[in-house]
């Protein structure tokens, strides 16, 4: 059977203009119960990461998260490239370490998932790096590494 992927609505909190949507959707799986599973990197929610066990709800055909049941010990960082030219190199170097990501077409933001599997040590220790050159600037909306 064919897995259900729906998306399920964030509301989020805008404080002095960001982040500039008031809500954000992700995808998710399906489960039972109300339950669904993360299945996208967030943007601009905090405190939830690729494959968390959420609970929904549904109003008038839209999903909507009321809570967060489970971590999947993923943890997600947001990043702003500010030296567009080295966003590739950066990216590759990242992908090497394991992580997986989402751009914003037209938009220097970047998502990136790190899986529980990897270390997140070496990755924020990159971005430490890169962000002491003025390269990107970071922040960890949702470390679940322990």
């Amino acid at each position: 059977m064919k897995e259900k992927r729906i998306k399920v609505l964030f509301d989020l909190e805008v404080e002095d203009d960001y982040p500039p949507v008031s809500s954000e959707s992700l995808w998710a799986i399906m489960g039972s119960n109300n339950e669904c599973i993360i299945d996208s990197i967030p943007f601009y929610v905090q405190g939830v990461s690729y494959g968390d066990t959420i609970e929904i709800d549904e109003e008038e055909n839209y999903y909507y998260c009321v809570n967060i049941l489970k971590s999947g010990g993923h943890s997600t960082l947001r990043i702003v490239f500010f030296d567009k030219e080295k966003k590739e190199e950066i990216i590759a170097k990242l992908e090497q370490f394991g992580c997986s990501w989402e751009g914003m077409q037209g938009s220097s933001l970047t998502s990136l998932d790190i899986s529980p599997e990897n270390n997140f040590d070496i990755v924020r220790d990159y971005l430490e790096e890169m962000s002491a050159q003025g390269v990107l600037d970071y922040e960890e909306p949702c470390i679940q590494h322990t």
